[in-house]
C-alpha cells in the first residue's frame, strides 16, 4: 500500500545477475450461491473454532460494511475488464514524469499486518541464532551497475525488484522501470510503469500506482509485468491489477495486456506473482477501499495458457476474509529451474505466523491452491472442501518477529537520524521452488529482532523440503552477526541454485 508519506509496501531486494477502464466483470460458478455463509454473518460477528494439526486457530468474521458484497464460499471466476496487444515497446514513447501524484492518500500508520507484530511470544535467544560469520563465500558479481534512481517521486519504501533473462535485465522501482541488455547497456527507459499500457485505456494507463512485480517465465522465455490501479478512498470505483505478458522473449516487442477488477470493492494490496506450469498465481493483502479496514488475505490464478497467446484468460479468486481474518503477508511458490513440479501438482502458498498472533508455535503455513481451468468450481485453496484450511502446519524455531511494533521506523542508517521501515510482519518475496526430483525445495525469509528487546535485525530463513508425502523443515537459521551493535539485516531475498547452494 502506497501513500506519499507514508507506506508499507515490500522491498524486494534483487539478487543479482546469477539469481535469478471498463466495465467489470465478475460470475459466478453455475450452481453457486451470493447467499452462503458469508452474506449470512453480514450483520454480526462470529467467532469459531478450527483444529488444525492439534493446534487451535481462531476463526474471525467480521461484519461487513455497507459497501461490500456477499461473495461466495467457494471460487470465484473473474474474467478481464478488457484486453488487447500494445505496439512495440520500442516504439513507445516513455513516460518520463509523473502528470500527478500516486493516488494513494489512504493510511497514515504503519500499514502493519493486523496482529502480526505482536509482544508476548519470545521466550529468549532462539537455538538457530547465528551470530558469527566466516569467509565470504558469495563469488563476485559478474556484472554491476547502477539501478533506477527513486529520488524525486517521494514513494517509499522504493520496493526495489527486478528479474533476469537470458539477455535482459529489467528492473522496476515502484513508479519506473527501466531495461538492460547484460552487459549494463540502458535499451528502454527509465520509465512510468503505465507507459507499458499507453493506449490501453482506462486506470491502468491513467495511473501510476505501483506495488510492481516483474518476472521472467523462464518455461515460456516470456515477460510479465504487473502493478495495481487504483481509485480515491472510498469512490467506488474499482481497483485494478493490470497484466502484461510479452508476446516474445524480447520485452522490447510487444505486449499482451490484461485488466482485471479486484473483487467486493477491495483493494489488492502488496500483490506478489508466482509461476507454476499451469498459471501465474498472485497473493494480496486485501483492505475495504471504503473503510480502509483489513479485509484479509485474497489469492489469485490467472490463467497462464491463454496469457501467452494474448487469449481471454479468465481468473479464479478466492476470498481468505470468509474464511479467517487474521491470514495476510501470504507468498505464492515461485518455480525455479529445468525441472517442472509433478505433473499435475498444486502451487504451494505460504506465510510465517508468530504464536503471539496465532497460537500455539511460531509456525509456516503451507496452503495447496489447486485450479482447474475446464471445470473451475473444482479448484480449491488449502484442503479440497474446507477453504484456507491450511494444508501443512510446521512449527518453526521461537523467534521474535517484533523489532519497530507499532513505531516501523526504527532500523538504524548512517549519517543520519531517519531510521528504516522493518517489514518484520511477513515473508519477503520471493519463496522459491526447486524441484530435484527425489526432493522439492521451498527457501523463504523473513525479519526478526536478534537481541531483543534492544531491537537489531537479523534474517530468519528456512529450507523446506518434501520427499513426496509432505513438506517439512530442512534447515532454518537466525542470520544476524553481533560485528556491531548497530549493524541490521533485513528485507532479505533469497533463493537456491541448481547445485543446492543458498545465497541470502
Amino acid at each position: 500500500m502506497k501513500t506519499h508519506w507514508k507506506r508499507l509496501a515490500g522491498a524486494l531486494v534483487v539478487l543479482g545477475i546469477g539469481l535469478a477502464a471498463f466495465a467489470p466483470a465478475l460470475t459466478m460458478q453455475p450452481g453457486a450461491s451470493l447467499s452462503g455463509a458469508v452474506g449470512q454473518m453480514s450483520s454480526e460477528q462470529k467467532v469459531g473454532q478450527l483444529s488444525v494439526a492439534g493446534a487451535s486457530v481462531g476463526l474471525s468474521r467480521v461484519s461487513q460494511t455497507p459497501d461490500e458484497k456477499p461473495l461466495d464460499q467457494g471460487p470465484v471466476v473473474i474474467q478481464p475488464d478488457h484486453s488487447d496487444i500494445s505496439p512495440p515497446l520500442r516504439d513507445i514513447e516513455p513516460v518520463v514524469a509523473p502528470s500527478a501524484d500516486p493516488t494513494l492518500m489512504r493510511f497514515t500508520d504503519g500499514e502493519l499486518i493486523p496482529g502480526h507484530e505482536k509482544e508476548g511470544s519470545y521466550s529468549g535467544i532462539d537455538a538457530v541464532l547465528q551470530n558469527w560469520h566466516g569467509p565470504l563465500a558469495m563469488p563476485a558479481p559478474i556484472q554491476n551497475w547502477d539501478g533506477i534512481n527513486n529520488v524525486g517521486f517521494s514513494v517509499r519504501p522504493p520496493d526495489t525488484q527486478g528479474d533476469v533473462g537470458p539477455s535482459h535485465y529489467i528492473q522496476w522501482v515502484n513508479l519506473r522501470f527501466q531495461i538492460w541488455n547484460k552487459s549494463g547497456a540502458s535499451l528502454y527507459g527509465p520509465a512510468q510503469g503505465n507507459t507499458l499500457w499507453s493506449g490501453f485505456g482506462g486506470k491502468c494507463q491513467t495511473t501510476n500506482d505501483g506495488d510492481p512485480v516483474t518476472l521472467y517465465d523462464h518455461l515460456a522465455n516470456r515477460w510479465v509485468m504487473m502493478q495495481f490501479a487504483l481509485g480515491t478512498v472510498g469512490d467506488g470505483t474499482p481497483d485494478l491489477l493490470c497484466f502484461a505478458v510479452s508476446q516474445t522473449a524480447d520485452p522490447l516487442g510487444s505486449w499482451y495486456r490484461y485488466s482485471y477488477t479486484w473483487p467486493n470493492t477491495y483493494l489488492p494490496d502488496y500483490p506478489k506473482l508466482g509461476l507454476w506450469p499451469d498459471g501465474y498465481y498472485v497473493s494480496v493483502n486485501q483492505f475495504n477501499d471504503a473503510a480502509n479496514a483489513w479485509r484479509g488475505a485474497g489469492v489469485l490464478a490467472m490463467e497462464r495458457s491463454q496469457m501467452l497467446t494474448g487469449a481471454a484468460a479468465q481468473a479464479i479468486y478466492f476470498d481468505g476474509f470468509a474464511f479467517n481474518a487474521d491470514y495476510g503477508g501470504m507468498l505464492p511458490a515461485d518455480w525455479d529451474g529445468s525441472t517442472p513440479p509433478p505433473a499435475g501438482a498444486p502451487i504451494p502458498f505460504s506465510e510465517w505466523d508468530d504464536s503471539a498472533w496465532v497460537a500455539p508455535s511460531d509456525a509456516l503455513r503451507i496452503w495447496n491452491f489447486h485450479v482447474d481451468w475446464t471445470t473451475p468450481a473444482n479448484s480449491y485453496f488449502g484442503t479440497p472442501g474446507s477453504p484456507f484450511v491450511p494444508t501443512y502446519v510446521i512449527p518453526t524455531a521461537d523467534v521474535d518477529p517484533t523489532l519497530c511494533a507499532a513505531s516501523p521506523a526504527c532500523i538504524n542508517q548512517p549519517g543520519t537520524t531517519v531510521n528504516l521501515h522493518d517489514l518484520a510482519d511477513r515473508l519477503m518475496h520471493r519463496l522459491q521452488y526447486r524441484n530435484f526430483g527425489a526432493y522439492q525445495t521451498l527457501v523463504g525469509n523473513h525479519t526478526v529482532d536478534t537481541n531483543s528487546p534492544a531491537g537489531r535485525a537479523g534474517i530468519h530463513w528456512f529450507e523446506l523440503r518434501n520427499t513426496g508425502s509432505a513438506w517439512a523443515i530442512n534447515q532454518q537459521g537466525v542470520y544476524g552477526p553481533a560485528d556491531t551493535t548497530s549493524t541490521s539485516r533485513w528485507m532479505g531475498s533469497i533463493a537456491m541454485d541448481g547445485a543446492g547452494n543458498m545465497a541470502l
